[in-house]
């Protein structure tokens, strides 16, 4: 026997209970798989997170080229001011030269490059500026050294 509600006795076995109680409040405690929706939801996570990736790859490839860019310039700048110390300050001219044609391949092929000798100061010396420039990025590099009568200043 049942009771109002639908549920079996102590002693009544299935056998001989109502089953339509128990055929409709079964519940699927197994389910797998996912919705469409979350599948949705974690593609997109997913390519959000993916984009995000690539974009920290180009910004720290961009930086590296950067870099490299300056230390390229600044390298080549000393170079041009020591070989102006090396002629010593009576064989500089004043004045700025165009260097661009010294530069080195791996500068960006827009690169120019001006070496300004000023006049001669306390008899014996000259300030020699050298900039490099290119566009995009870091953009230039400048460097002043003295060059004196024998190329370096005692």
């Amino acid at each position: 026997m049942t009771h109002a509600g639908g549920a079996l006795t102590g002693s009544q076995s299935y056998a001989e209970g109502d089953y339509s109680m128990h055929a409709h409040t079964t519940k699927r405690s197994h389910e797998h798989g996912i919705t469409l929706i979350e599948l949705v939801v974690s593609i997109t996570v997913g390519a959000i997170f993916i984009a995000s990736i690539i974009g920290l790859f180009i910004a720290i490839g961009s930086s590296q080229r950067n870099v490299w860019y300056l230390d390229v310039a600044t390298r080549t700048a000393r170079s041009e001011i020591e070989n102006a110390r090396a002629k010593g300050v009576n064989l500089l001219t004043e004045g700025n030269t165009d260097i661009t044609n010294n530069l080195p391949s791996a500068l960006p092929q827009d690169a120019t490059g001006v070496m300004n000798v000023g006049s001669v100061f306390a008899g014996r010396s000259r300030l020699v500026t050298v900039t490099i420039t290119w566009s995009g990025g870091a953009k230039n590099v400048t460097l002043t050294g003295v060059v004196g009568r024998k190329g370096l200043i005692p």
